[in-house]
């Protein structure tokens, strides 16, 4: 049964690399920016020569390109932005927060500067900034963190962002259009 399943996930790897499957095997690592019904494929099973991906490869689901020639670059003397635990008003004491399981509930019931803190991050900054030995970091948070401040550290072009705030989806705060980072009041 693994023969024909092997063969099967060989030639998913081949339809969905094309040409550059043959090359893989030139690489350790793949970085893929999947989409649609693919992004179901845990192409970490797939097979190239008869042994699934995962036994030779190192697999990266990526967000998107860009960035990524600076990323393969180990990061040397280039800049990282890391944005965590901004100020912002919690107006709604902890008690008068729904208790539910329901992210989407408590993400509308924190909306309209009703959002709780968010210190644990600033211990994610922290490891986030410690993995990246080569790399100059900035690191805006608390009152800081505001939206004329991490646009002004975005236009000096950083080759890696990381946000650690709380985000919100199209539809949860009235006439929200598109998905936003709650950062603090400027």
């Amino acid at each position: 049964m693994e023969g024909k399943a092997g063969e099967g996930r060989q030639q998913l790897l081949e339809a969905l690399l094309g040409d550059a499957a043959e090359r893989l095997a030139d690489y350790q690592s793949l970085g893929a920016v999947t989409d649609g019904l693919v992004s179901l494929v845990p192409l970490e099973a797939l097979h190239l020569d008869g042994t699934p991906l995962v036994a030779s490869h190192r697999v990266h689901y990526l967000p998107t390109l860009a960035g990524t020639d600076t990323a393969n670059e180990g990061g040397a003397g280039q800049r990282a932005l890391i944005v965590a635990d901004p100020a912002f008003e919690t107006q709604v004491a902890q008690a008068e927060t729904p208790q539910t399981s329901d992210t989407r509930d408590l993400r509308a019931a924190n909306a309209g500067g009703y959002f709780t803190p968010l210190p644990e991050t600033m211990a994610e900054a922290a490891a986030v900034e410690a993995a990246l030995p080569d790399y100059r970091a900035e690191r805006i948070s608390g009152e800081q963190a505001t939206e004329p401040a991490v646009r002004k550290a975005l236009s000096q072009n950083p080759s890696l962002v990381h946000f650690a705030t709380h985000g919100i989806l199209s539809g949860d705060l009235p006439g929200l259009t598109e998905a936003a980072l709650v950062l603090a009041d400027s």
